[in-house]
């Protein structure tokens, strides 16, 4: 199985869902979730626990990924 997707916590806007490619963004590119959400892909990097906890997981994303199958 290869993965294809990567679930991120972005502080203040929830966890997202991203095409694993957008981890090798430079950190100023703009990164696209599945919900067209963008962020700066130096957000998709180290991130903490407290990050995970807080932030909810994006609805938008979840349909979004749920569709592709």
């Amino acid at each position: 199985m290869t993965l294809t997707f990567v679930w991120r916590p972005i502080p203040g806007a929830g966890r997202h869902a991203f095409p694993v490619a957008a981890l090798k963004l430079a950190g100023d590119a703009k990164a696209t979730a599945y919900c067209r959400a963008e962020t700066d892909a130096a957000q998709l990097h180290d991130r903490s626990e407290i990050d995970w906890i807080c932030e909810t997981t994006c609805a938008a994303c979840w349909r979004a990924l749920s569709a592709r199958e």
